[in-house]
C-alpha cells in the first residue's frame, strides 16, 4: 500500500522531483539577487541590454518582413504611422511629467505615498493622450498637416488609439525608470516589440497594406499597455494629487524642452522626406535610419541607466568622469564598428529588405557620421538629465535642431534624399561637442562631494506636498 501511495504521488517525493525544486529554487535566488543589483550601472545596463537586444532583434525582424511584403510606397505609410504617433504622444506630456518624475523620484523623493504618484502620472498619461490623440486624429488641417496622404477613412481611429495607449506607456514607463527597475522597464519595450512584430508580419503579408500594420501597432500598444497597468495597480492606487504635477513641472519645463527637440531631432528629416519628396523616398531613408540606429542600441542603454543613478548620486564629480570615459571609448569603438558596417551596407540591404530597397544604401553611407556622434550623445545628454535639465543643455538642443531644419529644407530640393543624412551629420557634430564641452567644464568645476538633495536648488518643500 505504501508503494501505491508513493507512485500515485501522496507519498514521498521521487529524486526527479526533489532535483527540479532544488533547480527552481536556484533560479529564484539567482532573479531575487538580480533585482536587487539592478540599480547598479553595470548589472542595470546589462539587462537593459538584453531587454533591448531582444526588443530590437524582434523589432528589426518584424520590420523587415514587413517591409519586404508591403514595398516601399505601403512601407512609407507604415512607417511614419508608427514614428508620427510616438512623436505626438510624446509631445503630449506638454508638462514634462514623464521624465521630471524619473528625477524627482531617483532623487529621494519618497515621502508622498507612492500610489497617489502612480494614480497621478497614469491619469495624466491617458488624459493627455487622449487630448493630443483627438486634435491630430480627428481635427482636418491638423491631420492633413501631419498624415498627408493617409487616405483610408480608417487611419483616424487608428491614430489616435495609439496616440493614447503610447502616452500611457510612456507615464508607466517612468514609474519603472525613476525606481531603477530596468527589468520592469525593458519587459514594457519587449513585449510592445514582440507584439507588434508577430501581429504586423501577418497582418502585412495576408492583406498588404499600411494601415493594416497600423492595426497591428495600436493591438501592440493596448494590450502592453493594459497588461502593465494592471501590474502596477496590484500595488496600489490612490487618488491623484494636483501637487505632485505640481513639483514635476519645476523640472518638467526643462525635461520638455530637451525631449521634445531631442525626438524632434532625430525625426524631423523623415517628415521634410515625406513632405518634399513623397513617401516611395521616406520608405528608403527610414531603412537607413532603422539600420544606422541598430548600432546604437549599447550607448542608448548605458545612457538610460546612467540618468536616475547621476540624479541619486551626491559625487558629482566622479559620475561625471565616468560618464566621460564611457563617452570617449563609444566615441572610438563606433569610429571603427562604422567602417566596415557601411561597406558591406549592400549586402545588409539586399538580404534584410531585398533588391527593392538598395537606394538605401548610400543614405546609410551619408548617415555613418550621425550615428557615431548619436552613441556620444546618448551617454552624455543623459547625463545631463541626471542633473536636472540644467539650461545650457536646452539651449544647445535648440541650436541643434535649427540647424537640422534649415539644412534639410537648403539640401532636399538640391541633393534629394541624401540632403536629410548630411543635415544631420552637421546638427549632431554641433551638438556633441557643445554638450561635450559643458560636461568636462562641469567635471573640473563641480565639488567632489555635495550632500544633500539636488532639487534644494529647484526650490521644492516636499513637507508642502505631504
Amino acid at each position: 500500500m505504501n508503494f501505491i501511495a508513493r507512485e500515485k504521488g501522496t507519498g514521498c517525493s521521487t529524486p526527479e522531483t526533489s532535483a527540479e525544486r532544488r533547480a527552481a529554487g536556484r533560479v529564484l535566488v539567482w532573479f531575487r539577487d538580480l533585482r536587487q543589483r539592478q540599480a547598479t550601472l553595470r548589472v542595470g545596463s546589462l539587462i537593459t541590454l538584453v531587454f533591448n537586444g531582444v526588443s530590437l532583434l524582434f523589432y528589426a525582424t518584424g520590420s523587415i518582413l514587413m517591409a519586404r511584403a508591403l514595398g516601399p510606397k505601403q512601407s512609407g505609410y507604415a512607417v511614419w504611422f508608427v514614428t508620427g504617433t510616438t512623436t505626438i504622444a510624446l509631445f503630449a506630456d506638454a508638462l514634462g511629467i514623464n521624465f521630471s518624475n524619473v528625477y524627482l523620484v531617483a532623487n529621494g523623493y519618497d515621502r508622498l505615498d507612492p500610489s497617489a504618484i502612480r494614480s497621478t502620472v497614469l491619469a495624466y498619461g491617458a488624459a493627455v493622450g487622449l487630448a493630443a490623440g483627438a486634435i491630430f486624429a480627428w481635427i482636418p488641417p491638423v491631420r492633413a498637416r501631419t498624415f498627408a496622404g493617409f487616405e483610408e477613412p480608417v487611419w483616424s481611429t487608428l491614430i489616435c488609439l495609439n496616440v493614447v495607449g503610447l502616452a500611457l506607456i510612456t507615464q508607466i514607463r517612468s514609474l519603472f525608470w525613476g525606481k531603477q527597475e530596468f527589468i520592469s522597464l525593458g519587459a514594457i519595450l519587449m513585449v510592445k516589440a514582440a507584439l507588434f512584430a508577430v501581429l504586423g508580419t501577418i497582418f502585412a503579408h495576408r492583406w498588404r497594406a499600411g494601415w493594416r500594420v497600423g492595426e497591428a501597432q495600436v493591438l501592440a500598444t493596448w494590450v502592453c499597455a493594459l497588461g502593465f497597468f494592471l501590474f502596477l495597480a496590484t500595488r496600489g492606487l490612490a487618488a491623484p494629487r494636483i501637487q505632485y504635477l505640481r513639483a514635476c513641472m519645476r523640472v518638467g519645463w526643462r525635461a520638455v524642452c530637451v525631449n521634445w527637440m531631442s525626438f524632434l531631432h532625430q525625426r524631423i528629416d523623415q517628415y521634410f522626406v515625406l513632405t518634399i519628396l513623397g513617401p516611395t523616398a521616406v520608405g528608403l531613408y527610414g531603412v537607413a535610419v532603422s539600420l544606422g540606429e541598430a548600432l546604437m542600441q549599447g550607448p542608448a542603454t548605458l545612457g538610460q541607466v546612467l540618468f536616475p543613478i547621476v540624479a541619486k548620486e551626491r559625487d558629482h564629480r566622479r559620475v561625471a568622469r565616468v560618464s566621460l570615459k564611457c563617452t570617449v571609448v563609444i566615441l572610438l569603438a563606433m569610429s571603427l564598428l562604422i567602417v566596415p558596417f557601411v561597406l558591406l551596407a549592400p549586402v545588409f540591404v539586399r538580404f534584410l529588405y531585398g533588391q527593392q530597397f538598395l537606394g538605401a544604401v548610400v543614405l546609410l553611407r551619408y548617415f555613418a557620421p550621425a550615428i557615431v556622434f548619436l552613441c556620444g550623445l546618448a551617454v552624455i545628454n543623459q547625463h545631463l538629465a541626471g542633473l536636472g535639465y540644467p539650461l545650457f543643455q536646452v539651449m544647445t538642443m535648440g541650436l541643434a535642431l535649427a540647424l537640422n531644419i534649415a539644412f534639410n529644407l537648403i539640401l532636399l530640393p538640391r541633393l534629394h534624399t541624401v540632403g536629410a543624412p548630411i543635415s544631420s551629420d552637421i546638427s549632431y557634430g554641433v551638438w556633441l561637442v557643445l554638450v561635450g564641452g559643458y560636461l568636462i567644464e562641469h567635471a573640473r568645476r563641480s565639488p567632489a562631494f555635495a550632500p544633500g538633495s539636488q532639487t534644494r536648488h529647484l526650490g521644492l518643500d516636499w513637507n508642502r506636498l505631504e
